[in-house]
């Protein structure tokens, strides 16, 4: 059976030592040049989408409450990785890996507002067998909305599947990022991202 573990810190430390990772972040809320969804690899090479999250600032930023699903099929390259946010798919094939070590459920803020992530199912196979799995009903999340909050804050759940053998996992949950204020947030002020660490990766 998979264990999990999770690290709350009021900073933002950012991730090393992945392979493959995929976000969601404000972007600019599909109406300028930053993009709102990525995937990647840790070469640096990936591929970006779109989303318009809120279509009215005037009572804060809301994306509600929106479907995610992250594919990491085996071997990677031709067989690519998916990351599909609401109704857009993203597909990587640049990058091929080993069997999965790890993977890291990611949300974080740099100013008052909230990251959330809630029914979230991860499912590891081997050779097309499901051979694993976890779930949670809520988190990881932060909200720094209330006095006294810090800045900034992010919560890192981490699941490590109980083989070493696994060469593929599906993510599924939906997310949900928030700002009261009625000014955009930053590009990157909140987030939402999944990273995956394998025993290689090219």
């Amino acid at each position: 059976m998979s264990s999990s573990n999770t690290v709350t810190n009021d900073f933002i430390s950012g991730l090393a030592g992945y392979c493959i990772f995929s976000e969601a972040v404000v972007g600019s809320n599909g109406a300028g040049v930053d993009p709102e969804l990525t995937l990647g690899g840790s070469s640096g090479l990936k591929v970006v989408g779109r989303s318009t999250w809120d279509t009215n600032l005037a009572d804060g930023f809301d994306t509600g409450w929106i479907s995610v699903e992250f594919n990491l099929k085996p071997g990677g390259g031709a067989a690519g990785v998916t990351w599909k946010v609401g109704t857009t798919t993203l597909t990587y094939t640049q990058s091929t890996y080993g069997k999965i070590a790890a993977l890291h459920i990611y949300a974080a803020v740099q100013q008052p507002a909230s990251a959330s992530w809630r029914n979230l199912s991860v499912k590891f196979y081997k050779g097309g067998s499901q051979t694993d799995s976890f779930s949670l009903r809520n988190g990881p999340a932060v909200d720094t909305t209330s006095p006294g909050s810090p800045a900034a804050r992010e919560q890192i759940l981490t699941v490590t599947p109980a083989a070493s053998d696994n060469d593929q996992v599906i993510i599924s949950a939906s997310i949900k990022l928030t700002d009261p204020s009625t000014v955009l947030p930053s590009v990157d002020d909140l987030l939402a991202q999944i990273y995956v660490d394998t025993d290689a990766c090219t």
